[in-house]
């Protein structure tokens, strides 16, 4: 079978609101600043800077979920390219503090078998419902596709007998 494209996405950029604000503030500190001290001008870069890096890296941080894996891809300048298989997801959680919630956001987090990415966090989403129970249905056919079933053989667990 083909694998598809079901979902892609990143972090939303209102996540960074108050990295934004705290850059607003401290433009209009040295434009301010510099009406008195012409020098002052050149500290505008840096505000500048900061928050053109925070858009940058958190664009540069992209999900992509298909018929068969989840695909992260992470960095600007370096960058990490991982993928987890869905067979291998053992839970899928959505959660939503009060700012995600007002905006209409949610965090995903997924619990894995797969070394090295144990957790995945998708954080602040959109549409996170629908995306989680995607996910759910998708792990399921993926499971049974690959008849392969997760048996939690932690401290304090027993199999069934």
């Amino acid at each position: 079978m083909n694998e598809t494209q079901l979902w892609q996405g990143s972090r939303s950029q209102i996540t960074n609101l108050g990295t934004f604000s705290i850059c607003l503030l401290l433009l209009i500190g040295f434009v301010v600043g510099g009406c008195f001290e012409p020098l002052v001008w050149l500290g505008t870069v840096a505000p500048i800077l900061w928050g053109a890096w925070v858009w940058v890296s958190t664009a540069a941080e992209n999900f992509e979920l298909t018929t068969e894996r989840i695909r992260l891809k992470r960095g600007v300048i370096n960058q990490t390219f991982d993928e987890v298989e869905l067979y291998r997801v053992k839970d899928v959680s959505l959660s939503r503090n009060a700012f995600e919630r007002i905006m209409k956001l949610g965090t995903i987090t997924l619990e894995t078998s797969d070394l090295g990415q144990e957790r995945i966090v998708i954080a602040s989403v959109g549409k996170s419902e629908e995306l989680r129970e995607n996910l759910r249905t998708q792990v399921e056919i993926m499971r049974d596709r690959k008849r392969v079933r997760e048996i939690d053989a932690s401290e304090g667990h027993t199999p069934a007998q």
